[in-house]
């Protein structure tokens, strides 16, 4: 993204062409959301972060796409030091923001032969992601 970015403020310094689009970035950026929660206070934190591809983890080897998204989106618990009164336990829940025209997945998998089965036996994919919005 930074090397977008650094095309689109040279573009406007020449003050030559019109600001730069990439075609590629406008079919694939998103943003995801987040909302921290801290379980002793209750104080809850959210932001917004732009993406271009979201990382799931296969879960195991016999995992759908669908199963390793609502992994992903479900409420978890992490460990966080709360500003407000000092607990460390929070929750945590991502949740799309804007979808893309084209998610790009990348899938965090432990061997090369569970990413080689899933693609064989359950790719192309088309997934409902309306639950995670």
């Amino acid at each position: 993204m930074a090397l977008l970015q650094n095309m689109q403020d040279v573009g406007q310094d020449l003050g030559t062409i019109s600001p730069y689009r990439c075609p590629v970035a406008s079919k694939v950026s998103f943003s995801v959301s987040y909302e921290r929660t801290c379980q002793s206070c209750g104080t809850g934190t959210y932001k917004l972060e732009p993406r271009i591809m979201l990382s799931l983890d296969l879960i195991n080897q016999g995992s759908t796409m669908q199963q390793c998204l609502q992994a992903y989106f479900s409420e978890s618990a992490v460990e966080f030091n709360c500003e407000c009164c000092e607990g460390k336990k929070s929750t945590m829940k991502w949740s799309f923001h804007t979808l893309p025209k084209i998610l790009i997945v990348h899938v965090n998998r432990v061997g090369t032969d569970l990413f080689v089965e899933w693609i064989l036996e359950r790719g192309p994919f088309e997934q409902n992601v309306g639950p995670f919005v």
